[in-house]
C-alpha cells in the first residue's frame, strides 16, 4: 500500500506532466537562480533610490518612495513583457524544435499557453517591488495609478493600445528573423501619436470607446494569426 502511494506521487510530481512551462522557465528566463538575482538587484536599486529621494525630500518621504517604486517597476513590466514574448516561439524556430515540440498531446492553444506560463515567474520581481511600493504609499496608488489606468478612459485607450503592440510584436517574431519589437511597438506608437496629435485630445468618450472594440477585435484576430502561423511552421 505504502509503495503504491509512493509510486502514485513520484508519478504525479515528475517534470513532464509540465514539460513545456519547466522548459520556458529554466532556458528562456533563466530559472529560480535568474528570478532571485533579478529580485535582489531590483531591490538594491530601489533601495539606493530611496536613500536619495529621502535625503533630498523632507516631506512626504513615504509618498515618493512608493511612487518611485510603482513607476520604476511599470516601466520595467512595460519593457520586460515584449521582449520575453518576442523570444517565446523565437528560441523554438532558431533551434528547428517547433515541430517536435507539436508533436506532444497537447492542442497549439495549450502549448502556446504553456509557455506562457513558463516566462510568467520573471515578471515576479517586478510585480513584488511594485506591491511593496504601493503598500508604502497607498493613496498614490489610489489616486494616481489605479484611477488613471482602470477608471478614465484615456487609461483604458493606452493600456489597449500596449497589449495590441504585444500582440504585433508575437506575430513579427514569427515572421521577421530579427526587429520584431521596435517595428511592432513602431506599428502601433506611430498611428498612435499621429490621432492623439491630431484629434485625440479633443476625442470623446464615445471615440475612444469605438477605437477600443476596435482594438479589441483586432487582438482576437492577431491570436488567431499567431495560432494559424505556428501551425504552419509546425508543418514545414
Amino acid at each position: 500500500m505504502m509503495a503504491l502511494f509512493s509510486k502514485r506521487v513520484a508519478s504525479q510530481s515528475r517534470v513532464w506532466n509540465h514539460a513545456i512551462v519547466w522548459k520556458d522557465f529554466n532556458f528562456l528566463t533563466g530559472g529560480i537562480t535568474a528570478v532571485v538575482i533579478k529580485l535582489l538587484a531590483y531591490s538594491i536599486l530601489m533601495g539606493a533610490m530611496s536613500v536619495m529621494i529621502s535625503k533630498r525630500v523632507r516631506t512626504d518621504v513615504a509618498d515618493n518612495v512608493g511612487a518611485t517604486l510603482m513607476a520604476s517597476m511599470l516601466t520595467a513590466l512595460i519593457v520586460e513583457i515584449p521582449i520575453y514574448l518576442s523570444r517565446l516561439f523565437r528560441e523554438e524556430l532558431r533551434w528547428q524544435t517547433w515541430s517536435c515540440l507539436t508533436l506532444l498531446p497537447k492542442t497549439m492553444t495549450r502549448v502556446a499557453l504553456g509557455k506562457l506560463a513558463g516566462v510568467a515567474p520573471a515578471f515576479l520581481p517586478a510585480i513584488i517591488v511594485f506591491v511593496v511600493g504601493a503598500f508604502i504609499a497607498p493613496k498614490f496608488f489610489e489616486n494616481y495609478l489605479f484611477k488613471r489606468i482602470f477608471i478614465r478612459e484615456d487609461g483604458w485607450y493606452w493600456m489597449l493600445q500596449y497589449l495590441l503592440s504585444v500582440h504585433v510584436i508575437v506575430l513579427l517574431s514569427l515572421v521577421v528573423k530579427w526587429g520584431a519589437v521596435p517595428f511592432g511597438i513602431s506599428v502601433v506608437v506611430v498611428p498612435n501619436v499621429i490621432f492623439m496629435a491630431t484629434a485625440g485630445r479633443n476625442a470623446s468618450f464615445g471615440v475612444l470607446g469605438t477605437i477600443g472594440v476596435v482594438t479589441f477585435l483586432a487582438m482576437l484576430f492577431l491570436q488567431w494569426l499567431i495560432i494559424r502561423q505556428l501551425k504552419t511552421l509546425a508543418a514545414t
